[in-house]
């Protein structure tokens, strides 16, 4: 299988020194999805463009193809969840709110229940993200989700964007000690070993939109580093806290097709694992994804 091309631009329009900064400025390191890097040192009034970049992915060995499989199928799978969800929350409320009519509910009453249930009151939330080293000082960033808000009102956008809310953290928190402590590690803070980014795949949708065009407007967008899949789909890099602007202009702005968005964790380096060592790595990650209210399992295993 061909590795997948990574963009790059020759020439930014306008603001040539802001726009400079921002996106070669993002260093380019094993993990991160390419970042995008300018083919001629000046700026000048010429078009857009893009070329091939020789980078070594940090997945050129057994582990990345792992992951990368992994990645393939928890989309499917969190996209037909997400689906189901919505569909579910959709009968749910409809038939309750049936209920409330035949007995006379007050209105205020049925609105502020539907606010509890959609995470819209000013109930307090722990926020959860475990973190650890796991096998072979592997670090791993663990997402565990509660309680879903739907933060976005798209409807193939994956709720829960604001990662890990829960109520009642004890009994996940237990579970993945014990399993980081199995494997010879321990919960522990390895936040510093990640940047936390928004993530975003997207497709054009129904546009007709040239490569330099796409590369554009999801600069324009708030892309940090973006990888072209194949088959007219792209992957996105954007800062975190620009998840939902960036989603809303790739969305709404350029009229492109977003299939998922979500925070992720990438690591500012990578452990290197030999062929004995793998078992032991994808055990612990399999493991953990076996936790009921686990959605999300980062590490930063090369």
């Amino acid at each position: 299988m061909q590795p997948p091309r990574l963009l790059s631009f020759s020439r930014l329009l306008q603001s040539p020194s802001t726009r400079a900064t921002r996106f070669c400025g993002c260093p380019s390191r094993p993990g991160l999805l390419g970042a995008l890097q300018p083919t001629s040192p000046t700026v000048g009034s010429a078009p857009l463009g893009w070329s091939t970049v020789p980078v070594r992915f940090a997945g050129h060995n057994k582990w990345s193809q792992i992951k990368r499989a992994k990645a393939v199928n928890d989309g499917k799978r969190g996209a037909t969840f997400t689906r189901l969800a919505l569909t579910i929350t959709a009968a749910v409320k409809a038939a309750v709110l049936n209920d409330a009519k035949k007995v006379n509910m007050p209105k205020a009453t049925v609105e502020k229940a539907i606010k509890r249930g959609t995470g819209e009151t000013d109930e307090k939330l722990t926020h959860e993200v475990y973190q650890g080293y796991g096998p072979h000082q592997v670090a791993f960033m663990i997402t565990h989700v509660f309680r879903i808000l739907l933060l976005l009102p798209c409807p193939h956008f994956p709720p829960g964007c604001s990662e890990t809310m829960t109520d009642n953290p004890t009994r996940t928190v237990q579970r993945v000690r014990s399993i980081l402590t199995r494997a010879g590690g321990s919960i522990t803070s390895v936040e510093w070993l990640f940047q936390k980014k928004g993530l975003i795949h997207f497709d054009r949708g129904t546009r007709t939109d040239s490569d330099d065009t796409v590369l554009e407007n999801a600069i324009d967008a708030g892309a940090e580093d973006i990888e072209e899949l194949g088959g007219g789909a792209y992957k996105v890099i954007c800062g975190y806290q620009d998840l939902q602007k960036t989603y809303r202009q790739l969305t709404g702005t350029h009229g492109y097709h977003v299939t998922t968005a979500e925070l992720t964790y990438i690591p500012d380096s990578h452990v290197d694992l030999n062929e004995e060592q793998l078992p032991d790595l994808e055990h612990t990650f399999d493991r953990l994804e076996d936790v009921d209210e686990v959605t999300k399992v980062h590490c930063n295993a090369a």
